[in-house]
């Protein structure tokens, strides 16, 4: 089992690393010495080598870098504008929701000038009629061509519960363009990618020439993950079933091949010498670059070459070994395919085979032996066949299920139970489909006739998704699922399947225990023993002493109604930026994140003297919590009493006006964007208006600290050309409808927001309107509020952020 917990434990090193605070040099220490001194050590009879390898996969995770789903490209600079562009398709067109989507990359730009090279890839949505081009058929676009497309770009919308802005970003597409119009095709010139495309084309067209209506676009779906020309009707009844995945190339399309294949080498080149597992390694890799080469098939791929090595081996396969391979190779090369909701959705349904499914048909084949004794042996077999199939489809539902409550909000209640009859007809449905598509090409007549079996099978499964679907209560809603349901709801899972086999381990884990509290009896297992706990607590000791991994931490507290934020950088430098209106919840929330550097932080930031903003943060400063405190400078009659109080408590204020900049540590830079000097006077709200706004600098990590600017304030801002872009907004005035105007918004185009506000704010805050604009700019997975989160924290390494929610 050692794959398998090398790639648990990198999965979990990925999944760990923005919040894990070990440097590399203690990840590689930590590494050499686990290596050295564990692998396959025995301490009271108990092996410690499958702990090592789950633990070097674990910081082998957290030393991968991660890419940044929040870094865009040039594309996102045009959103919101009617452009021209001129593309390369990359992939295959399809069909969807009355539109033709396709994805272009190797982007150009039509401006003034003419066309400009842009970076960035794009999903397009284009009309469903694009020009005709002869020799083609419908929808004539291919994998390679050029065209000329105009629509409107913007960022990616969530969809319900899913948020398909991370579902793109992974992806490397920051872009959607809506309502576009395909002007000009240029067929592509060629490349290897280009012909096996062609190659798919050709199949689909045999498929269509020899298969009845409606079941050629589901043949040619099944077999080579070409979806166009799938009825609405269709698709509906194969989603509404559970069986939406039988309709892309995915592991159980490449598992049927390993399978079939396997079977055909085994009987007709028996066993000898390994030379019949060439032809389904052939088969398999061949398939899976026929179909497009989709992830979930490359994953399935791994597995199943990892499976075939091991039969060549000698080795019983296992199969959680080839499921770890598949998951540490895969990582390895992609880690952002953690957050691709199909690789989760892939590796927790494998994991509920592996769990649950294996395991619990054995059991039913066991517990249905003497039913079967009754029963001729053919039927006998058949009903264990059925029983176990049943119990490893179960399993499969049941490993997916919170992975796809989260991300759809939908449950398939008769998934199992349809995918189960589903097995039964996919072998033949495949396999003819195959024959037909190859005969097709090669002799019309043969494909035709070999199409009407392929008709008969696929009219099968078709009925059988539509009669699923039609039973009532097929698909339960589910909302609310957040990520805290999904960890319980497997923790659930596990504590079942625990109790369920707890006649197998209680006897082991409590002579485990027995041997534990004993110690080891050898002196070399005593030694060994001590050093692997010493790196275990030297790990724990570098994590606690080093500043979070050179994060930077941005802390919106929940103040109720008025703003406060915490600035920590990654050497220790901290800064409260306004301290809300009370100085007691204040410094609650501000000792929750800092303990002991809270009692005496390097800056405060007073924004303006409305109380909301001012209370807190000056009764923190009369504690002595600060030694500087930076502020806008005063209006003429104003008090300034607070000024003299805090310059006789020894605490430095200095004024904050435009260009003024603060060092915050060695690598991170506030700058002073408001208020300009001559202050703004006349205006709905000086105060507001003369407001201090920051702009907060790390790497190439950037937040937007807009305090209560109005609308005019923010308009004399971009007047000036100052750069105001950044990656995180915290949300002017509360989110009120006086400020966040619509050409703020694309001038900073920011990846996530946050707007401090009470749940029941007395003045109506936040805007509605403004909500929406901030929706369709960062999405609403990206949109925080502390009326609904709680206190929002964002951390970055200086070029990506990730965020939480909820105060400690």
């Amino acid at each position: 089992m050692p794959l398998a917990w090398l790639g648990l434990g990198y999965a979990l090193g990925l999944f760990a690393q923005p919040s894990l605070g070990i440097p590399l040099w203690g990840a590689a220490l930590a590494t050499v010495a686990l290596g050295a001194g564990s692998l396959r050590l025995r301490v009271a009879g108990l092996h410690l080598g499958m702990a090592a390898v789950f633990l070097v996969g674990g910081l082998l995770g957290h030393a991968r870098p991660l890419p940044d789903l929040t870094d865009t490209d040039d594309l996102a600079a045009l959103h919101g504008a009617e452009v021209t562009l001129r593309a390369a398709v990359s992939g295959a067109p399809e069909p969807a929701g009355g539109s033709l989507r396709l994805t272009i990359e190797s982007v150009r730009a039509l401006g003034p000038g003419g066309w400009n090279p842009i970076s960035g890839r794009a999903l397009v949505w284009a009309n469903p009629e694009p020009p005709a081009v002869e020799g083609r058929v419908h929808p004539f676009l291919r994998h390679g061509d050029e065209i000329v497309v105009r629509g409107r770009l913007d960022a990616p919308r969530s969809i319900g519960p899913f948020n398909y802005r991370e579902h793109l970003a992974v992806r490397g597409i920051h872009t959607v363009v809506s309502e576009a119009e395909v002007v000009s095709i240029t067929p592509g010139s060629g490349g290897a990618a280009a012909a096996l495309h062609r190659v798919r084309v050709s199949l689909q067209g045999a498929l269509q020439r020899s298969v009845p209506e409606p079941v050629a676009p589901v043949a040619s779906a099944v077999l080579l993950g070409l979806r166009a020309g799938i009825s609405p009707e269709t698709s509906a009844d194969f989603r509404d079933a559970g069986l939406a995945h039988l309709l892309a190339v995915s592991g159980l399309h490449v598992g049927l091949v390993l399978g079939l294949s396997l079977l055909v080498a085994r009987a007709l080149l028996g066993r000898r010498y390994g030379i019949y597992l060439i032809a389904p390694l052939a088969l398999l890799w061949g398939y899976i670059l026929l179909a497009g080469a989709p992830p979930s098939a490359v994953r399935a791929g791994v597995m199943g070459s990892a499976f075939l090595l091991a039969l060549a081996v000698g080795r019983m396969p296992a199969a959680a070994n080839a499921l770890g391979l598949a998951a540490f190779l895969l990582l390895l090369v992609e880690p952002l395919s953690l957050w691709d909701r199909s690789f989760q959705l892939s590796f927790t349904s494998m994991a509920g085979v592996l769990l649950l499914g294996l395991p619990g048909s054995a059991w039913v084949v066991e517990r249905t032996s003497g039913l079967r004794a009754r029963l001729p042996e053919t039927a006998g077999q058949a009903v264990a066949a059925a029983a176990a199939s049943l119990t490893v489809s179960v399993g499969a539902f049941v490993g997916s299920l919170p992975v796809v409550a989260f991300n759809f909000g939908q449950l398939p209640l008769l998934g199992a139970p349809a995918t189960l009859v589903a097995m039964l007809m996919m072998p033949s449905f495949l396999v003819a489909a195959a024959l037909t598509a190859a005969a097709g090409l090669a002799v019309a007549p043969l494909g035709e006739a070999l199409g009407l079996v392929t008709w008969l099978a696929g009219t099968a499964l078709t009925q059988m998704a539509a009669l699923f679907a039609a039973v009532p209560g097929a698909r339960l809603t589910v909302e609310g699922m957040t990520g805290a349901w999904v960890w319980s709801a497997y923790a659930l899972i596990a504590c079942t399947l625990a109790a369920a086999t707890c006649r197998r381990w209680m006897p082991a884990a409590a002579e485990a225990s027995r041997a534990a509290w004993e110690g080891p009896a050898h002196p070399a297992e005593r030694l060994a023993a001590l050093a692997v706990a010493a790196v275990l607590m030297g790990m724990v000791w570098i994590a606690a002493l080093t500043p979070d991994s050179d994060l930077l931490h941005v802390h919106v507290l929940d103040v109720g109604q008025g703003d406060a934020l915490l600035i920590v950088t990654p050497d220790g430098a901290t800064a409260l930026v306004d301290g809300g209106p009370d100085q007691r919840l204040t410094a609650n929330r501000v000792d929750a994140v800092l303990p002991l550097e809270g009692l005496g932080m390097d800056l405060g930031v007073l924004t303006h003297r409305h109380a909301d903003h001012a209370v807190g943060l000056l009764g923190l400063a009369r504690q002595g919590r600060f030694d500087q405190v930076l502020a806008p400078p005063p209006f003429s009659g104003e008090d300034v009493s607070w000024r003299t109080e805090l310059d006789a408590l020894g605490v430095t204020v200095q004024e904050g006006v435009r260009g003024v900049t603060v060092a915050l540590g060695e690598e991170v830079v506030l700058e002073v964007l408001n208020p300009p000097l001559p202050l703004h006077s006349g205006t709905s709200s000086d105060l507001n208006n003369n407001s201090i706004a920051l702009r907060l600098t790390y790497g190439e990590a950037s937040a937007l600290l807009m305090a209560d600017l109005f609308t005019e304030a923010e308009y004399g801002l971009l007047d000036t050309g100052i750069d105001v872009s950044a990656d995180i907004l915290k949300v002017g005035h509360h989110g009120s409808a006086t400020s966040t105007s619509p050409e703020l918004l694309a001038a900073v185009m920011p990846a996530a927001a946050a707007v401090s506000v009470d749940a029941e704010s007395r003045f109506g805050h936040p805007s509605t309107d403004v909500m929406a604009r901030l929706t369709h700019v960062v999405g609403s997975g990206q949109l925080f509020t502390t009326a609904e989160d709680g206190c929002i924290g964002f951390a970055s390494d200086g070029s990506r952020w990730w965020a939480s929610t909820g105060c400690d």
